[in-house]
């Protein structure tokens, strides 16, 4: 399976500086990634405040209720990553952000009728996502 390259993933969570390796990235997402790396990729990915809301709720609702948080723990930074990581790839794959958000908003068949947004949160429904977006890309046969 292809990967998008690091720089898009980071330029999705506005990371900076941007990680020079996955190494560095990991560590960063070990160490707590900024909250603001979240709203980012949040409001990015998708366009109703209640799905915001909603998604947000599901990563960390530390973030809806204390503004002044300033760092997510490890499960929320790597909830951030996925996100962030499958969002690069619908990005690459469909050429824009609206095709992008319209892709993760959609249930899919192959995701036991759940959008990719409802399935993205878990390392497993992430690489599930991935291997559809990269089977668009190249065309392949689901």
């Amino acid at each position: 399976m292809m990967q998008v390259p690091l720089e898009v993933i980071a330029a999705v969570m506005e990371l900076v500086p941007v990680p020079c390796s996955l190494i560095e990235l990991e560590a960063r997402v070990s160490e707590g990634l900024p909250a603001s790396a979240l709203l980012v990729c949040v409001e990015s990915v998708t366009v109703s405040v209640k799905v915001q809301r909603t998604l947000l709720a599901q990563i960390s609702s530390k973030v809806i209720y204390r503004r002044d948080m300033r760092q997510l723990t490890r499960d929320e930074s790597e909830k951030t990553e996925r996100l962030a990581r499958v969002l690069a790839a619908a990005l690459h794959i469909w050429g824009n952000l609206s095709d992008a958000r319209q892709y993760l908003a959609t249930p899919h068949m192959l995701l036991n009728g759940q959008t990719p947004l409802d399935v993205v949160l878990t390392e497993l429904g992430a690489l599930r996502v991935e291997e559809l977006l990269w089977t668009l890309f190249y065309g392949l046969p689901a």
